[in-house]
């Protein structure tokens, strides 16, 4: 009997899609805050009252960007997991994972493993496609268990880097 651990077609944000919504979110409350105090003309400073508009919607146009590449995720993920799912356009391997390698706490690189010749790698800091937590960071993959991943094979067409997990099951020992 299999549990499911992760599922993209369930996702919420990634790591670094959180750290670019937060970033986004900060530049647009100070943007806007620079452009009420320009409004409401409290700086009587010289030059202030043609520096705060310019770099209020400078921060206010940056936040745009942040946010708009945060939560595109959102919009496309869904779409192209569920094209994937209803098109069988999918692979299913199981096994133990072999030739796993962690990713340090820090970050700086890539946890991966193999599971019946498919070789998988992902990291926190990464914007890919599929499943991308590391264990060092909460991730579910451990050397030990049982595991059915689903996976895209054809990850070249979307971005280099290799297959990506769609969904990830462990079998359960009784």
């Amino acid at each position: 009997m299999f549990t499911t651990l992760y599922d993209i077609r369930s996702e919420g944000l990634s790591y670094i899609m959180t750290e670019f919504l937060v970033v986004g979110i900060c530049l647009f409350v100070i943007g806007f805050a620079l452009i009420c105090l320009w409004k409401a003309n409290l700086f009587k400073a010289k030059g202030a009252n043609v520096k705060l508009p310019l770099v209020g919607f400078g921060m206010l146009g940056i936040s745009m960007i942040f946010l708009f590449i945060s939560l595109s995720p959102l919009f496309w993920t869904p779409g192209d997991a569920r094209y994937i799912f209803d098109n069988k356009l999918y692979q299913v391997v199981e096994g133990m994972p072999v030739h796993y390698h962690p990713m340090p706490k820090e970050g700086h690189d890539e946890e991966s493993f193999e599971l019946q010749g498919v070789r998988f790698h992902y990291g926190d800091y990464s914007a890919s496609f599929g499943y991308s937590n590391a264990a060092s960071h909460g991730g579910v993959i451990h050397p030990g268990n049982y595991y059915r991943i689903t996976y895209f094979p054809d990850q070249d067409s979307l971005e280099a880097g290799g297959p990506s997990i769609l969904k990830i099951e462990v079998k359960k020992i009784e």
